[in-house]
């Protein structure tokens, strides 16, 4: 619904400014959108968000990709770097695809999701404690916060995270609740920064010793079964 009211993607920047003008009472905004080349529709677009950035009044973070096949590093063009901070966006996939951990540094950069907390102490390798599948958080269409569908006050003191959920736009990444928007997995790296809970792999030892008391633990289980004075006999209809 979005790019069709827009024509297609890339969007608009000037409707992103539009938007980023209807959330100066959110606490802190995040744009997972890549700004690295001048827009398609020419300077006025580019200087329209330009203009959006600098006024706005929160912190307001912007990606930096690292592409790992040209070794180029793809940052905001500087117009729009007056008042934003920059962040890398890349996670890390597992063996098996799924994204559950991300490094909070990379060369000069930091974490997308981290700027927004950055006197928070993080280690340099973050698990991701994801507190659910897709859609976990409330989740709006851009077109609903350009249009003004959305009242301002939903914003208020909120963090909002805006980027590609769509699958054609091929930022989907699989994780331990199956697949989800790169945008959705940076609030989650920014929930698992901010409750502070950071998640750490078990030691070889640990993991012998949980097996060794998981596998007491379920005979004690079946000799107390085997005990009780109760018998349950399955009717099937």
């Amino acid at each position: 619904e979005t790019r069709t009211a827009f024509e297609g993607w890339p969007l608009p920047r000037a409707a992103f400014g539009e938007v980023l003008g209807r959330l100066h009472s959110a606490s802190g905004v995040a744009i997972d959108v890549a700004f690295s080349n001048r827009s398609a529709r020419g300077p006025d677009d580019d200087m329209a968000l330009g203009l959006a950035i600098q006024q706005f009044p929160k912190p307001l973070v912007l990606p930096v990709q690292f592409d790992a096949r040209g070794g180029q590093v793809k940052q905001p063009l500087g117009i729009f770097l007056a008042q934003g901070l920059m962040g890398f966006v890349n996670v890390l996939a597992s063996q098996d695809g799924t994204v559950r951990n991300v490094e909070m540094r990379k060369g000069a950069y930091s974490g997308f999701a981290s700027q927004l907390l950055p006197d928070t102490l993080v280690p340099p390798l973050l698990r991701i404690n994801y507190i659910g599948p897709e859609k976990t958080f409330p989740t709006i269409p851009f077109i609903d916060a350009y249009k003004g569908v959305v009242p301002p006050e939903f914003f208020d003191g909120k963090i909002v995270f805006i980027g590609a959920t769509a699958p054609s736009l091929h930022d989907i990444v699989e994780t331990p609740f199956g697949l989800m928007p790169g945008v959705e997995v940076h609030a989650n790296i920014f929930t698992t920064i901010r409750s502070g809970e950071f998640l750490k792999p078990l030691t070889p030892a640990f993991a012998y010793l949980l097996i060794l008391f998981s596998a007491v633990l379920g005979a004690l289980l079946i000799l107390t079964i085997a005990r009780l004075p109760v018998l349950i006999v399955a009717l099937v209809a």
